[in-house]
């Protein structure tokens, strides 16, 4: 139960953070909320649970992703869109197939080479 209440007062952390940082008072994030600011600031100070919903609402309020809330550690190690990804993927992709192209390309040269050999070996 000690690692849930850690968890939830670092997402509570992390809204009060988020918010100052975009410049919202309690005020109107109670306002936007459609909850008294008495309400909102219980909020901030544990004091209160919030409902599944309400950290929905809150999240749409700041326009931030989910990730945001969570595992903090992960947004500052990696930060790459689907986008880079896909590319760098299809490049890696393309790169493996021009290989095993030249592969069978020298292949197919080895064997003729031995053909011809053999071949010469064979007239003397």
């Amino acid at each position: 139960m000690e690692k849930s209440k850690e968890i939830v007062s670092k997402i509570i952390k992390t809204i009060h953070d988020i918010r100052k940082q975009k410049g919202y008072s309690n005020e109107a994030m109670a306002m936007d909320l459609g909850i008294s600011t008495s309400a909102y600031n219980k909020m901030e100070r544990m004091e209160a649970s919030i409902s599944l919903e309400r950290f929905v609402k809150i999240k749409e309020i700041l326009n931030v992703p989910y990730s945001e809330f969570f595992d903090s550690t992960v947004k500052s190690v990696y930060q790459q869109d689907l986008k880079d990804n896909s590319i760098g993927h299809c490049e890696v992709q393309t790169l493996y197939q021009e290989n095993r192209e030249v592969y069978e390309k020298l292949l197919c040269a080895k064997d003729e080479q031995i053909a011809l050999l053999k071949s010469m070996l064979e007239k003397q």
